[in-house]
């Protein structure tokens, strides 16, 4: 139901130095510096997508990931008729809505009601249709106690849900959405998963740009990894997201320690009981976590958290360990052994916190020390992997124990 065939789009970094409004200036400027002045421009250009596809089937959702600046925005802009590509195609069949702000055509001095309409009129819907999904909108949106007050006294979280209520009943065949499956509570974010999976039911093509890695897991038949403006990989989502993750480890290891607080950590590496290096183990291998605390003065005793995080979700398990005394040394080693490392595959991030111990003051933030890898086939959607034994008995309970 929409294709995107082989598209570029480049921007200008910036603006030319001096507008012109008059004709004679209009003359003056093309016949003396024209040619000198668009040289200047063309040379600060940048491809912000270079030769990227996607294609959505109706009933399908394909969900596009990658870091900030990646060109997913940009890609569906052009997918929605906003921008025009440089080169390429797009191709669309039935009609097509776009959610790339939720609270975007909301007046902050009129009513939560009065906003309902113009938004979906702005969105392509008719005043029969709206009047016919009112009740809907508002009972989906559950601020209907507050529907009639302006929307200049409703929380952030209270507009976005009514915007995404209002998308949500729209009647498009085809829907491009930008990064707004994060608004309200999780009860909430539940309810959008729950009508996406239901459009997607009715046959509804739905192309969803993302970082919540784990909601492009659950939702996403397949998915694209933008990096840069081009196409890094593209197939499953499962396979997707895993492989954008191990392009977040790769970047991870590049990156070094700011030296601004009293604690630094340095040097982590995971490896087997062993000592050896690993650059991915298995679920429900034996691992061991080490890492350098470094100080500029004697390190105090101190507690410390190491917090697992799977990419793009939130944390997955946290370790604690505290020191039992003030340390001589401005330094010491740390080693966290983890007998059975039950996590499912995929990329999980390493956050360190450290604070002095008796007290609340920190030594050092939440932040990114290193990554480590787990390997193998994912089984479902699940983070934890606990082994067990299975026994099965046939017959009914009693003749099993019997």
């Amino acid at each position: 139901m929409l294709v995107g065939d082989g598209i570029w789009k480049s921007f200008r970094r910036g603006l030319p130095r001096r507008r012109v409004h008059r004709l004679r200036e209009v003359a003056d400027a093309f016949l003396r510096s024209a040619p000198r002045r668009y040289e200047k421009i063309d040379q600060t250009r940048f491809w912000a997508l270079r030769d990227v596809s996607v294609s959505v089937r109706a009933g399908e959702v394909v969900g596009l990931i990658g870091p900030n600046g990646s060109g997913k925005t940009t890609l569906l802009r052009i997918l929605s008729g906003l921008y025009y590509p440089d080169k390429g195609r797009v191709s669309v069949r039935g009609t097509i809505s776009s959610i790339l702000e939720l609270v975007a055509p909301f007046h902050s001095e009129l009513t939560g009601r009065e906003n309902v309409y113009i938004s979906g009129m702005l969105r392509g819907m008719t005043k029969r249709q709206i009047d016919d999904q009112y009740e809907s909108i508002v009972e989906f949106s559950g601020i209907r106690d507050f529907v009639d007050m302006p929307v200049k006294r409703y929380s952030s979280g209270m507009a976005s849900r009514l915007g995404f209520s209002v998308v949500a009943h729209l009647p498009a065949d085809v829907l491009l959405i930008d990064e707004v499956l994060a608004v309200g509570d999780a009860v909430f974010r539940h309810k959008c998963h729950d009508r996406l999976s239901a459009m997607k039911a009715n046959g509804r093509a739905i192309l969803l740009a993302s970082h919540r890695l784990s909601t492009v897991q659950d939702l996403c038949d397949r998915a694209i990894f933008l990096k840069e403006g081009a196409t890094v990989f593209a197939g499953d989502a499962e396979q997707t997201v895993e492989r954008y993750q191990e392009d977040i480890v790769a970047e991870l290891g590049q990156q070094r320690e700011p030296e601004r607080w009293a604690v630094a950590v340095e040097g982590f590496h995971c490896t087997d009981p062993q000592g050896r290096e690993l650059e991915s183990c298995e679920p429900g291998q034996a691992v061991v976590l080490q890492f350098t605390l470094r100080s500029e003065n004697p390190l105090p005793a101190f507690r410390l958290l190491l917090r697992l995080y799977r990419f793009g979700s939130e944390p997955v398990a946290t370790l604690k360990c505290v020191s039992s005394e003030d340390l001589a040394s401005r330094c010491c080693r740390v080693r966290a052994e983890i007998p059975s490392f039950n996590l499912q595959s995929g990329a999980y991030s390493v956050e360190i916190r450290v604070l002095e111990r008796g007290s609340s003051r920190i030594l050092r933030p939440y932040g990114i020390v290193g990554a480590v890898r787990v390997a193998g086939t994912p089984a479902g959607k699940s983070v934890c992997y606990m082994p067990c034994t299975w026994t099965i008995f046939p017959g009914d309970v009693q003749e099993a124990e019997g």
